[in-house]
């Protein structure tokens, strides 16, 4: 797939003046004649080119507290602020889906009770008097931060009580890098285990982790947030956000958001946003928006090079969609990344009438591949428990005044999601006569329809011709196995849960000769009689420089019924051991055990029955159940 090209020309440093500042205390009433340099004296006195390092004596972590007016915005090109250079610290270097094992030791304490202190108010064109920020930049180029903790409050969004940013980037700030950081998370905590009253102890919730907005015509394009793909420690660059109000908020096209965990405990447990008591002054908690996300990944840049480092974790929100592009945004990729997945793959939260991805007009999202053979198998999302249409449809995408946005999705695994996938027509405000018409000879038509003399050898069926024209392709038709869950719906909602391959209609391997129709040899797949019936297609279309459009997943041939909802899990104590009972659910049923709820999770047992008798051995255990075979 090509996506519409943009460009952006790094700014290049040359000859800048090597200055070292070494931040030596914690106390930021350090004066010159002391002998100590504290971070307020270090960033006061900035200059171009210059690396701020940490050596703070004692064991810490050291808690490093905001003057009440903030610190001085750092207008200066290539300052590098290492909080992995503290002594004790080091960067994470476990995988995407393994426990986060970075130990910070600088910590930019915010925390406060008396209104509008420690926050530097940001009062610029596209901020305001009740926005303010921890660390500012303003035409500040190539920027690094990295290894640093922010805690401290959300502010409520007036002059008095300013919203705080943790990073703020101002006028433009390009080709910055954000990495290693935590934001919300107090790094000196024991560990993530909730009180009795659901309570996560040393979370603190600020506005956002980072915020940039345009300047009349300037931006702080090439951001990075989190991994940059380059191969050099790329583990240990992910960020992770944590009760932030709108993690990452954004006005700013050629950003990259990689690596990340948002509402996720470095050891892998998920943020309850009913228990944990946060200050949310509308009610939700957003994890990415964009006002102009032309160019914007994602996720995994599929390149072939470290691909299963690069997506993000995303645990819940409290919102109507997990991204949201508020103004035209062609060339968006989101790839490679968990939503509503646990680090252990398996499902674990439900997000109800949720979108993945909100949408204008003149917009274009890659969900998953491109399908490109490099790097594919790591670009495919693994998308659990929306509530709400796959995709959300500003009402302009159906204003017949321009394009509405173009939609890919192939090669994700989606399962027990709501909603149409990628397009209901029922209730999306966009007609399908709009979405396809650049590709489809006949857009009012169904898209993909499965034979019913398909067998499990071979698969026949009807894709909507492409249009007559040079440059579009296909159709490609993906196939998967369906998640039952969306089968089970009335009516029924079609998702591809088990990738299977992809065929082109019409080409070498179409036996069909009638233009449209295809039959595909499926016979290396072994694929059951039972999987044929729950055999989907989606068809993409491929314009040359324009971003490939998918249509909605086919009927399959099998109907399925609402399997009994599996409930009243108890774990009771027995002579024989740890007994376990529970009611519905299909099965068979797996069994996973581990010594923290955080995990690792290994699998003990299969069993057809409603209960199973674990030994009673061995330290203290918690027990997770799941029903069903998965599919292949």
């Amino acid at each position: 797939m090509k996506s519409l090209p943009f460009a952006f020309a790094g700014l290049v440093f040359c000859a800048l003046p090597l200055r070292a500042a070494v931040v030596t205390t914690a106390d930021n009433n350090s004066t010159a004649a002391d002998g100590q340099t504290s971070l307020l004296e270090a960033l006061t006195n900035v200059t171009d080119g210059e690396t701020i390092s940490f050596n703070i004596p004692g064991v810490g972590p050291h808690y490093i507290v905001t003057p009440d007016a903030g610190y001085p915005l750092i207008e200066k090109n290539g300052v590098f602020i290492d909080g992995y250079s503290q002594p004790g610290s080091s960067a994470n270097t476990a995988g995407l889906r393994e426990h986060n094992n970075a130990i910070l030791q600088i910590v930019l304490d915010s925390r406060t009770e008396t209104a509008g202190a420690k926050r530097r108010v940001i009062d610029f064109p596209g901020f305001g008097t009740s926005e303010s920020c921890v660390l500012g930049l303003m035409d500040a180029h190539g920027t690094r931060i990295r290894g640093l903790a922010f805690i401290g409050v959300a502010g409520m969004d007036n002059s008095a009580d300013a919203y705080v940013y943790n990073i703020a980037m101002i006028k433009e700030c390009s080709g910055s890098k954000v990495q290693g950081c935590w934001f919300g998370l107090d790094p000196g905590m024991p560990n993530w285990v909730p009180g009795e009253n659901g309570v996560v102890a040393g979370v603190y919730g600020a506005r956002s982790a980072i915020a940039s907005f345009k300047w009349d015509t300037f931006n702080s394009a090439g951001l990075v947030f989190g991994n940059d793909g380059d191969g050099n420690g790329d583990r240990g660059e992910g960020n992770l956000c944590v009760a932030q109000r709108l993690a990452v908020h954004l006005q700013t096209p050629a950003v990259r958001v990689s690596g990340n965990w948002f509402n996720v405990f470095p050891d892998g447990t998920m943020l309850n946003p009913a228990t944990q008591g946060l200050a949310l002054e509308d009610g939700s908690m957003e994890a990415i928006e964009n006002g102009d996300g032309t160019g914007m990944i994602i996720g995994t840049d599929g390149n072939g090079t470290g691909d299963a480092d690069e997506g993000n974790i995303i645990g819940p929100v409290v919102y109507d969609t997990v991204v949201e592009f508020w103004g035209s945004s062609p060339g968006v990729v989101f790839a490679g990344n968990y939503v509503g997945m646990g680090i252990d793959g398996l499902p674990a939260f439900s997000l109800p009438a949720t979108h993945l991805v909100s949408v204008r007009k003149n917009s274009s999202v890659r969900i998953g591949s491109d399908m490109n053979g490099t790097g594919d198998a790591n670009e495919g999302n693994h998308i659990h428990g929306l509530g709400g249409s796959f995709i959300g449809w500003h009402n302009n995408n159906n204003d017949g005044e321009s394009k509405p946005a173009a939609i890919s999705v192939r090669r994700n695994e989606l399962v027990n999601n709501f909603g149409g996938i990628p397009l209901d027509t029922t209730t999306a405000p966009v007609a399908a006569s709009l979405l396809y018409a650049d590709v489809m000879a006949d857009p009012t038509l169904p898209a993909v329809t499965i034979d019913p003399i398909s067998t499990v050898n071979f698969l026949s069926g009807r894709a909507q011709p492409k249009k007559e024209s040079d440059d579009v392709k296909g159709p490609f038709i993906d196939l998967y196995i369906a998640d039952t869950y969306g089968l089970a719906q009335a009516p029924p909602n079609p998702q591809g849960r088990s990738f299977l391959g992809t065929w082109e209609v019409d080409s070498e391997w179409d036996i069909n000769p009638e233009d449209g129709e295809f039959t595909f040899d499926l016979t290396a797949l072994h694929l059951t009689q039972e999987e044929l019936g729950r055999v989907t297609a989606a068809a993409t279309y491929r314009q040359f420089n324009v971003q490939d459009v998918t249509t909605p997943f086919s009927a399959t041939l099998a109907t399925v019924s609402p399997s009994p909802a599996l409930e009243g899990f108890n774990i009771m104590s027995d002579p024989a051991g740890i007994k376990l009972q529970w009611t519905g659910g299909t099965p068979p049923f797996r069994i996973f055990t581990a010594t923290s709820p955080a995990g690792p999770w290994g699998e003990l047992a299969t069993t057809p029955s409603q209960n199973f008798t674990a030994p009673l051995n061995g330290p203290r255990r918690f027990y997770r159940l799941r029903d069903g075979a998965p599919p292949r």
